[in-house]
């Protein structure tokens, strides 16, 4: 299981280039930065819901002629995308 950020200016702030986010990285060093991060994260996390197996074959199977199509397009496998 995976989890999101539940506050859209933390995503925005450390997942995208911006001003606030080089400053930040100028101004502290890695091991604080990790620290300030985990605890703004950790916070405001939401857990990601779980896929059933079943639900996940039926998206599977409903999104395969999409997939193949877009390996035409591109010229790369997607395997992973594949896999059962």
């Amino acid at each position: 299981t995976g989890s999101l950020s539940n506050n859209r200016f933390l995503t925005f702030l450390f997942m995208t280039p911006n001003i606030i986010k080089k400053l930040f990285n100028n101004i502290f060093p890695s091991f604080i930065k990790r620290k300030i991060e985990g605890l703004l994260f950790r916070s405001n996390m939401i857990k990601t819901p779980i896929l059933s197996k079943e639900s996940k074959n039926r998206l599977k199977s409903l999104f395969s002629k999409d997939v193949r199509r877009l390996e035409e397009l591109i010229n790369i496998e997607l395997n992973v995308w594949h896999k059962k």
